[in-house]
């Protein structure tokens, strides 16, 4: 009996191209980017409120689990110009992976209320990064280990070693994605492959530096200093710190990616 077994890793910024079809099942192939557009949504979300979630002065930041949903799903709207609960409705696959997915964002926003609405302290260590990996981490639970999301970017700018891209992601982003003829926009990279002996099809979608993303990845003059930098990723980040930016930590330029595998057992 075959068995299928989907992986997904999501990369800290996103990209798509025109290559062979990840999966003979299109409602497959629709589930990955779709819960990678979710993914991407919720990163968002966290990333707008950041500056509210870090104000010290501020108590009750009314970001509870049901509100940033609500968010994600009207976010997750504007990225893809489609309907969520149409987009949800459209295969078993999708509602099982938004509802692990939905519940990953509750659970993580929920058990983050007493560090984000205490007074007096200014940083929140919820991270938009932070975040999302922490909601990876609850989503691949909930799904019973088929689907499992990652958050990477190229080694030289990296700043959670936990998150380094392996060699697949790596040559995607340094040959691909940084290429001069590669043209950026929405495209994504996918190719099949073997992954542990199984086939597999993998999916990579790239992200850009926006302006907010340079308040911790340099750039910016509200960048935060190397030693909060330490104090989330360890004593051992990345060359990049946000005083002294890489020249590729600017506006526009590849920031990481979002990287999606489906296994195929037998």
């Amino acid at each position: 009996m075959r068995q299928k077994t989907v992986h997904i890793f999501l990369i800290l910024i996103g990209l798509f191209c025109n290559q062979t079809p990840l999966l003979a099942d299109h409602e497959n192939e629709t589930f990955l980017l779709d819960i990678a557009y979710y993914f991407r949504a919720a990163h968002n979300v966290i990333d707008h409120h950041q500056k509210h979630i870090n104000n010290p002065d501020i108590g009750d930041k009314h970001l509870t689990g049901t509100v940033i949903v609500k968010q994600t799903q009207d976010n997750f709207e504007e990225i893809t110009n489609k309907s969520f609960i149409e987009t949800f409705r459209q295969g078993e696959m999708h509602k099982k992976g938004f509802k692990a997915f939905t519940k990953a964002i509750k659970t993580v926003m929920n058990e983050s209320q007493e560090q984000i609405n205490k007074i007096g302290k200014a940083d929140k260590n919820l991270l938009p990064a932070i975040f999302v990996r922490k909601v990876a981490e609850e989503f691949e639970k909930n799904i019973d280990g088929q689907v499992s999301i990652k958050l990477t970017a190229p080694h030289e700018i990296i700043l959670n070693k936990d998150n380094s891209p392996d060699k697949f992601e790596a040559d995607v982003m340094e040959n691909k994605f940084q290429s001069d003829k590669w043209e950026k926009g929405m495209h994504v990279f996918k190719e099949k492959v073997l992954v542990d002996n199984h086939h597999a099809d993998r999916l990579v979608l790239p992200e850009y530096y926006q302006e907010s993303c340079l308040d911790c990845h340099g750039g910016s003059p509200q960048a935060v200093s190397p030693q909060v930098v330490k104090g989330h990723y360890g004593n051992e980040p990345s060359t990049q710190t946000a005083t002294a930016p890489e020249p590729r930590s600017k506006l526009g330029t590849l920031g990481g990616a979002i990287s999606v595998i489906v296994h195929h057992e037998y």
